[in-house]
This record gives structure tokens, C-alpha cells and sequence, in this order.
């Protein structure tokens, strides 16, 4: 590769992590949660920008998504359920019209509305890998993916039981 093209590659990089390792992050995302498409959510929602990558898997017959959120600054991952809005995504983004409608996944193993307590392993995790590097989002995106496999229709039930 040319120094241009070397040096164009480490300018496209964002925060540490460049294009090639957003791609791989990416693909290895979608690949561990292609279960959801299984469990009914049929629709999937991609965002992606300089600092962050969301994917959203929707459900037509639900009222909530999963939500799948990388964030390349601090180089960590989070998995959100959300309140949908008329079938979409909602327009802010922890509350919108004065009520909540993202919650971390972790909120709701801490808060006891799911019981798991193998969850704490993306506890472990983070304390484990306090250095910034692409290790961390796949040991916490394989982490989420067993769990969220797991304890996915206790997820939906509290979802529903919510509405």
C-alpha cells in the first residue's frame, strides 16, 4: 500500500479503531445476533457514523426492539430494549414525550425484573478489559449474545407486561 493510502487509512480512523476493525465489529454483530431474526424480530435497523454503530432488530408483532450500540470513542458495546413508537424506532433517545423508552439491559438483571445471575459476567468483562481495544466489544458482544439467547422470551413477557 502507498504512504498516501497509508496515510489516508490512519486518518479515516476514529477514535483508535479503524475501518477494516468497524467492519469486523460490525459483521461479527450482526452474525451473533442473527438468532433474533428467529425469536420474530424480522426487521433490523442499521446506524452508523464516525463514533458509533447502532443495530436495531425490530418485530412487526411486538411494540419493542433490541437494540445493539458500539461506541468506538470509549470502545464499548451496550444492548438497549426499546419502547417502539408506532412501530419505529422512537425519535429521542431515553425519553421521548416524557417517558422512558430505551433501558439498558443491564437495568433489568440489576433491578430484578429478569433473573439471571450470570449477567454480571459483562460486569467481569469490563473490569477485565479496562484497556481500549476491539478485544472488549467481542468478548461483551459474545457475552450479550449467550445471555440475550437465554433470556430472551423472559424479555419479551416483561416487554408485553409492560405495554
Amino acid at each position: 500500500m502507498g504512504v498516501f493510502l497509508e496515510e489516508l487509512k490512519i486518518l479515516i480512523d476514529s477514535g483508535g479503531i479503524l475501518m477494516d476493525k468497524k467492519e469486523k465489529i460490525k459483521n461479527l454483530i450482526i452474525e451473533n445476533t442473527s438468532f433474533l431474526k428467529e425469536v420474530g424480530y424480522d426487521n433490523f435497523i442499521e446506524k452508523s457514523d464516525v463514533w458509533d454503530y447502532t443495530l436495531s432488530y425490530i418485530s412487526s408483532n411486538r411494540d419493542h426492539a433490541i437494540e445493539f450500540e458500539v461506541d468506538y470513542r470509549d470502545l464499548d458495546v451496550f444492548v438497549l430494549v426499546t419502547v417502539l413508537e408506532d412501530g419505529k424506532l422512537p425519535s429521542g433517545y431515553y425519553m421521548n414525550k416524557g417517558k422512558q423508552v430505551r433501558t439498558h439491559l443491564e437495568k433489568l438483571f440489576e433491578s430484578g425484573k429478569i433473573m439471571d445471575e450470570e449477567w454480571t459476567r459483562i460486569i467481569d468483562i469490563r473490569k477485565e478489559q479496562k484497556d481500549k481495544n476491539e478485544r472488549k466489544i467481542i468478548a461483551l458482544m459474545n457475552e450479550y449474545s449467550t445471555i440475550l439467547k437465554k433470556n430472551i422470551n423472559n424479555i419479551q413477557k416483561l416487554c408485553s407486561n409492560e405495554e
